[in-house]
């Protein structure tokens, strides 16, 4: 429209308003959200991060933390340890962990046993960044209090190297390197009473010897990317460690320890692949565990009760080799309300025991029972009617006292005779190799369905069977049902 000059005239302007949207998420701060998901029971718990931190950094702690998280298993033979999907396996070192899945969605026919007493344990992938870190160390005795029955403070030294680092390789491949070093001089204390070789004096005796250990772990980790919808993931872990001495304490002499020494191997190889609506993982893991201990001396245990134990270990030259193979092919699908999630894993082990437990023998000397008194020859005391006069002896002495008649001659018969000699002796032999093992399948169908959004309904079956036992109908339905009443949009985000 044109204005002139002198000629009255009202303009009509019309602005457009845009639109402002707004969105307001609201959640609960002091804990976590209200949801009827089978992943978010009531019963679970999630650990990353921060919570990662404060869980102990030494394996066999952290194990044993995690036992008590999760509480007492449903079933018997203890609770159940996942390590990325695996039913079998090394608990990896706390750096390499990523998140720990406690008592997950218990009632899931993934697993073969109630989810009372599980624990998931996922690893860590690689970076698009390289990023390293180490930590040291160092326990001395110093902090240490001195054992009461010992004249001197146990020694102690603790040396603990452990660093990870990785990054990418290349466009599409990333990895990840974790190790650990320790070097640990533990004491091993013992207290006892001992005779003097030469004259057969009861004396006590008290020993403080060091007992090396080492550990090495290292465990190296490959991701790499095939195309946007295909991942590779290939992982291998080796630990070894090494104990001498080991096993002396309380009344132990030193010539009861034994040499220890095990080496653990894990082979992974994980391939994830999106196929629309849906995910497929194909799983394979192969795992050894070899153990060997080894005694310091052949020869029999020599059991003084409360007095001391001397002779060789009754383990003799043991060993254990465990074989195991597992292959998992699941698929999760998601489809409206419905999530589904069904596969197969076939597991193979085997293992090779040799355990010659006492073959060595175990001679035995007790007290308490009434003996014939001595007197200074040696010879049993007599009363005024030519009786022998009797007393309960210790286990020491008996012990003093046979050895006394073998140096003066006496044979097995006389000593036995005389009321001495080994209370018990016992033997074990046979065959002391055992090679067993077994192979097992299992199929799985779940469904989880959101009928209403404070109702889910969880629907699914499993089947078994294995090679030992020729039963062919392990069925196991599961059935699980997650209601939030007064919360028609329970699990969801509330949006203004």
């Amino acid at each position: 429209m044109k204005l002139k000059a002198g000629t009255p005239s009202l303009a009509d302007l019309r602005l457009s308003v845009s639109s402002v949207r707004q969105e307001v998420t609201v959640t609960d701060a002091l804990g976590a959200s209200v949801s009827t998901a089978s992943a978010e029971n009531a019963t679970a718990l999630v650990l990353t991060g921060h919570d990662l931190d404060a869980l102990p950094d030494d394996p066999d702690d952290l194990a044993a933390d995690l036992q008590a998280l999760a509480g007492p298993s449903a079933g018997p033979g203890g609770g159940s340890v996942f390590i990325d999907g695996f039913s079998s396996g090394e608990l990896p070192p706390k750096s390499s962990i990523r998140e720990i899945r406690i008592n997950q969605n218990p009632f899931s026919p993934e697993y073969d046993k109630l989810g009372y007493g599980r624990i998931e344990i996922l690893t860590k992938p690689g970076s698009d960044q390289y990023r390293a870190t180490v930590n040291y160390n160092l326990g001395t005795r110093w902090w240490n209090s001195r054992n009461p029955y010992s004249a001197e403070k146990a020694p102690f030294l603790l040396n603990e190297f452990e660093g990870n680092g990785g990054g990418p390789l290349g466009k599409r491949a990333s990895f990840l390197v974790d190790a650990q070093h320790n070097v640990v001089d533990n004491g091993s204390i013992s207290n006892g009473v001992v005779l003097n070789p030469t004259s057969l004096v009861a004396a006590p005796f008290n020993s403080t010897i060091v007992s090396p250990q080492e550990l090495t772990r290292v465990s190296p980790r490959v991701d790499y990317q095939l195309n946007d919808n295909n991942t590779l993931t290939f992982r291998y872990g080796i630990t070894h460690a090494s104990i001498q001495d080991a096993g002396i304490s309380a009344l132990d002499l030193t010539s009861r320890g034994f040499h220890e020494q095990y080496t653990n191997q894990t082979v992974q190889a994980n391939d994830t692949m999106v196929l629309g609506n849906s995910i497929n993982e194909t799983r394979f893991q192969f795992y050894r565990a070899a153990l060997a201990q080894t005694a310091n001396l052949d020869t029999p245990l020599i059991e003084v009760l409360g007095s001391f134990n001397g002779g060789g270990s009754q383990l003799g030259h043991s060993s254990d080799g465990q074989n195991s193979y597992e292959l998992q092919n699941y698929i999760s699908t998601v489809r409206g309300a419905y999530t589904l999630r069904y596969g197969v894993r076939l597991r193979g082990a085997t293992d090779d025991s040799v355990s010659p437990q006492n073959f060595n023998g175990t001679f035995l000397f007790g007290g308490g029972t009434p003996e014939p008194v001595l007197n200074a020859q040696n010879q049993p005391v007599l009363d005024a009617n030519g009786n022998e006069v009797l007393s309960p002896i210790s286990s020491i002495e008996r012990y003093r006292r046979t050895l006394l008649f073998q140096q003066l001659g006496y044979s097995t018969a006389q000593i036995q005779a005389l009321g001495v000699g080994a209370t018990q002796f016992s033997l074990s032999a046979g065959l002391p190799e055992l090679r067993v093992h077994q192979f097992d399948g299992a199929l799985f169908a779940g469904d989880e369905w959101r009928a209403k959004p404070n109702l889910t309904l969880n629907l699914g079956v499993r089947y078994e069977a294995q090679s030992n036992v020729h039963d062919w109908r392990d069925i196991a339905p599961r059935l699980g049902a997650a209601w939030a009443p007064g919360h028609p949009a329970s699990g969801e985000k509330q949006k203004q």
